[in-house]
Order: structure tokens, then sequence, then C-alpha cells
């Protein structure tokens, strides 16, 4: 049960710095330069509870294509890709 624990904290750690969404400094200069984050637009699309995100906490996998991500190791690729439900019976594929 150990093992499970551990791996349940460590996924509840990664979930925790995919919502600060870049950290508090990043959110500001968002603010401030008038920019929603991907979940913000995503939110302002569809009700939050008719979309879900897919790959949430995927490892970052193209680090060798630019040394920013390398440094910055953003969850996802830095990309927020969801499914949405926008009217009943229909969904949309939404990338943020």
């Amino acid at each position: 049960m150990d093992d499970w624990a551990a791996h349940l904290a460590r996924l509840e750690q990664e979930s925790a710095r995919v919502d600060a969404g870049g950290g508090p400094a990043r959110r500001a200069r968002n603010a401030r330069l008038g920019r929603a984050t991907p979940r913000d637009r995503i939110n302002a699309l569809v009700d939050a509870d008719d979309w879900f995100e897919i790959g949430r906490n995927q490892a970052h996998t193209h680090a060798d294509l630019d040394p920013r991500l390398a440094a910055n190791h953003p969850p996802g690729d830095g990309i927020v890709c969801a499914m949405a439900r926008v009217q009943v019976g229909m969904g949309m594929r939404l990338i943020a």
C-alpha cells in the first residue's frame, strides 16, 4: 500500500503544478497583458462540468526542440487538449 500512497501523492503534486498554470508569476504576467490561461479560455467556451482534459499529466517529450522547454518542463508540453460537450449528443475537441 505504501507504493500506492507514494504514487498518489506524486500524482496530486503534479496535478497541483498543472493547476498552477505556469505559476503565480506567469499568471500575473498573462493577466497584465490581458491574456487568459488555456484552461480559462476553455472555461469561457464551455461549462466547467462539460469538458475534461486529455493528457493532463503527460510527461514532457520535446525538450530537444527548444532549450526553454527543457528548462521549464511544462506538463503536456505546454498544450492543453480537452474533449467537451457543447450540446446533448454532440462533442468537440479543444486544443489551447
